[in-house]
Formats: structure tokens, sequence, C-alpha cells
């Protein structure tokens, strides 16, 4: 579902985690839910 809902997607990438983020909390979703939408964070350049 996430790399179709992507794909079709205008927002840019980080504005449609915002989004998806927003729906969970709007929803009431449980904390395990929240989970599959953390990316880590990008290494330091070096």
């Amino acid at each position: 579902m996430t790399v179709d809902s992507t794909e079709r997607c205008a927002l840019a990438p980080d504005m449609f985690m915002l989004a998806r983020i927003a729906a969970l909390a709007a929803s009431d979703a449980p904390p395990i839910s929240y989970v599959a939408h953390i990316d880590p964070a990008p290494a330091p350049a070096s």
C-alpha cells in the first residue's frame, strides 16, 4: 500500500509522511502504528 500510494501522490515525500502521521493522530491510532512511518535519521555527512 505505501509504495503504491507514494508513487501516485503529488505531495513532496516529507509532506506525504506528515499527512500520514497526522491521519494516525486524528484517528487515535495505537503507538505501534507510528513505527511503520519512522525512518532512521540519515547518516551525517563526513
